[in-house]
């Protein structure tokens, strides 16, 4: 029998090939709509990055213009002597979130201390709008940073399950469809063979009647 080479053709055998179709299919059915559930979330990332990135770009922009002025102002060394002191003010700390079952990075940041204003000591206000943008700068990175790992987590989770949506769908369903199909065929063949088979009895049956001493054809 074609294509269920090692399994019986037999109707117990085509109950739980059936069971085994309509379970794949709805495999199938939700994988595809995790599927289309992680594309909408990645692509929703994929928006705020870009978003993220322009905003960056134009905060450098900002930033960079203000330092420029202030370095122009006060000199290489001085503007060196107020920024150096400031040092790190930031504390990262890495968790994990779910989307649909699927752990994805967490960034929660900290300030460390308080943040020393530069105006107090420099009277450059350019220079402490540099600073404060300096710190918003600092907390958009870290989320950019986030949201590229989820972007990376997410477009692995997608791929896999693409692969799985597909392997139902052009693997083993069609098999067992295939097999299912195939079982029923031999049954259908089984049952015409038994009718044949039953019917040529009743008729040689009826025969010997006729021609048994008797019978109703000696009569």
């Amino acid at each position: 029998m074609s294509g269920v080479e090692g399994v019986r053709p037999t109707r117990m055998e085509l109950i739980i090939t059936r069971r085994k179709r309509a379970l794949a299919e709805k495999g199938h059915e939700l994988l595809a709509e995790k599927r289309d559930a992680l594309i909408v979330h990645f692509f929703d990332l994929v928006e705020r990055r870009g978003r993220f990135r322009n905003s960056l770009m134009i905060e450098l922009e900002g930033i960079y213009g203000d330092v420029s002025l202030s370095r122009m102002a006060s000199g290489d060394d001085r503007l060196d002597g107020l920024v150096a002191p400031l040092g790190d003010r930031h504390e990262v700390d890495v968790r994990t979130t779910s989307i649909m079952g699927i752990r994805i990075p967490q960034v929660v940041q900290r300030e460390k201390g308080e943040r020393r204003p530069v105006a107090l000591v420099s009277g450059d206000m350019r220079m402490e709008r540099a600073s404060a943008r300096m710190t918003r700068l600092m907390e958009s990175l870290v989320s950019l940073g986030e949201i590229d790992a989820s972007v990376a987590v997410l477009g692995s989770e997608i791929e896999k399950t693409k692969r799985r949506v597909n392997a139902l769908e052009h693997i083993f369903i069609p098999r067992l469809k295939a097999v299912e199909k195939a079982i029923e065929s031999h049954l259908e063949e089984m049952e015409r063979e038994d009718f044949f088979r039953r019917k040529r009895m009743k008729a040689l049956f009826e025969k010997r009647e006729r021609e048994a001493p008797g019978g109703a054809g000696a009569q």
